[in-house]
């Protein structure tokens, strides 16, 4: 379904998507386990994901790639909801 998300406005992008997804499944709660694939592999809760904060320092590359992320997990929310 993430995935789906994501390629109804994108369909030629959806390989990009991959390592996102996989980020969703493993931090996802199962009913089945009582808690996500991340937690009973490691024995903790997954890290969460931190709004990317401006830093003149950071590398122009990195700056843009954080940025697109925010903006497409912000999309894939409000689909999601």
């Amino acid at each position: 379904m993430y995935l789906r998300c994501y390629v109804f406005d994108h369909p030629k992008n959806w390989f990009e998507m991959l390592p996102w997804a996989q980020y969703w499944y493993n931090s996802a709660f199962h009913c089945s386990m009582g808690m996500s694939p991340y937690q009973a592999v490691y024995g903790k809760p997954p890290p969460s994901l931190i709004r990317y904060e401006y830093n003149e320092d950071d590398p122009p590359a990195i700056q843009d790639s954080l940025k697109i992320r925010d903006v497409l997990l912000n999309k894939l929310k409000v689909k999601l909801q």
